[in-house]
């Protein structure tokens, strides 16, 4: 099963993705094409160097720094780009959000329930919301581990864009307690796990084409660092960078599928509803279709909208619903 929204989270984390990947090609290849430049004239300015550069008298960097300043400027890129990432994806939250308050009816905030002092997060809200006070163990429904990571995600988010001295209780307890536990379940769920030198090679005949084909599969050893040490908390390698972009979209299509399940779950009649409130909007005449056609039309837009599979006496008992909507 699966949102409407997912696809378009996909396509906005492929996005950033391309334009990180375009930006570390230029400023590899700017390295590449001009070592020797810089490396004969140390103590020119760049604006010297690169006088037709239109934008090079906006930096006043000596040729020897360079290095060192593009490495600044570059993990304040990677903050930027881990801002912007979990922005794309705390917007996709904010549409399942709405999509839940439209399909089982509440209109509100999400309550916590309780005096707990620990501020939970919006997701832990809405599985809670889903499951109902009486299935208070989220456990039995989602995996801790899924929780734990948008948790650590968000408030490393949040250290990041607020400009934190100092790390929230909340972060450090997961980085302390859990980190090790997630960097394992990462690794194993994306399957980075490296191969041996006994997997790599076949025989003899292959084994230069396999140490290639091994040497570009891992060219960037990505780093699940769950369990980072609170001061570089705010600093971000592109190992990592690009670590969290596949663990975004891994997240997102795994607690995708689990959400609309729950949602499907202890809230079928509501779900199959809200499927036919889109199916009779997208209908483009007012003149009902028969039983039968109706069962074949609606039993297709379901599967193809939200992976649900309606068994054919399901569409029937929908029929009544779909002709007084139409008629509306």
């Amino acid at each position: 099963m699966h949102s409407l929204y997912i696809n378009n989270l996909h396509k906005k984390l492929s996005n950033l993705n391309n334009n990180l990947c375009f930006h570390l090609f230029v400023i590899e290849q700017f390295n590449i094409d001009s070592y020797e430049r810089m490396q004969a004239k140390p103590e020119n300015y760049l604006k010297e160097i690169y006088e037709s550069n239109k934008f090079a008298d906006a930096l006043n960097i000596i040729s020897k720094n360079f290095a060192q300043e593009n490495e600044s400027y570059t993990n304040e890129l990677y903050k930027n780009f881990y801002i912007t990432l979990y922005s794309h994806f705390d917007y996709y939250i904010e549409e399942l959000f709405d999509f839940l308050s439209i399909v089982i009816g509440s209109q509100s905030e999400i309550k916590t329930s309780g005096n707990k002092t620990e501020q939970k997060s919006r997701v832990h809200k809405m599985i809670e919301q889903i499951i109902g006070e009486e299935q208070s163990d989220l456990k039995e429904h989602i995996e801790t581990e899924l929780l734990q990571t948008y948790d650590y995600i968000r408030l490393r988010r949040n250290k990041v864009i607020h400009n934190m001295e100092n790390t929230t209780k909340e972060l450090k307890t997961i980085a302390r307690y859990h980190g090790k536990s997630l960097n394992e379940y990462w690794i194993k769920i994306l399957n980075r796990k490296k191969q041996s030198d006994e997997d790599m090679v076949q025989d003899n005949e292959d084994i230069k084409v396999t140490q290639l084909n091994a040497n570009r599969r891992h060219k960037f050893e990505l780093s699940y660092q769950f369990s980072a040490d609170e001061a570089s908390l705010d600093q971000f390698s592109l190992n990592e960078i690009l670590s969290f972009l596949n663990i975004l979209r891994k997240f997102s299509e795994i607690f995708d599928e689990k959400f609309m399940e729950l949602i499907y779950k202890f809230h079928k009649d509501k779900m199959i509803l809200f499927s036919l409130d889109l199916f009779v909007r997208g209908q483009k005449n007012t003149d009902y279709y028969p039983i039968k056609t109706f069962e074949r039309k609606f039993k297709s837009f379901t599967y193809i909208n939200f992976g649900i599979i309606i068994h054919r006496e399901e569409t029937s008992e929908f029929y009544d619903n779909y002709i007084s909507k139409l008629r509306a």
